[in-house]
């Protein structure tokens, strides 16, 4: 089991489907932040460091890389929603 922020991700989130989100598509968190998918993120040898054959078993599974469009605070608790 992983500990949130163990594979070096900027946010954690739970209770949230992103596997459908696509490059160019915008997201929000909570009131102000707004973000642009910008692709996947994938996982590097440093995932090797962590754990051995941590790697391959992220692979397709790392989760995505966003560019800030309006930053602010996040907070946990905060609601995710993929603008359409």
């Amino acid at each position: 089991e992983l500990t949130p922020g163990q594979i070096k991700e900027n946010i954690t989130t739970s209770g949230v489907d992103m596997s459908q989100a696509q490059p160019g598509q915008v997201f929000s968190i909570g009131n102000d932040v707004k973000m642009e998918i910008v692709g996947d993120c994938e996982a590097c040898g440093k995932m090797e460091e962590i754990r051995p054959g941590l790697g391959d078993k992220l692979n397709g599974r790392r989760g995505i890389l966003a560019m800030i469009i309006n930053g602010g605070t996040l907070k946990v608790g905060d609601s995710i929603s993929l603008d359409s």
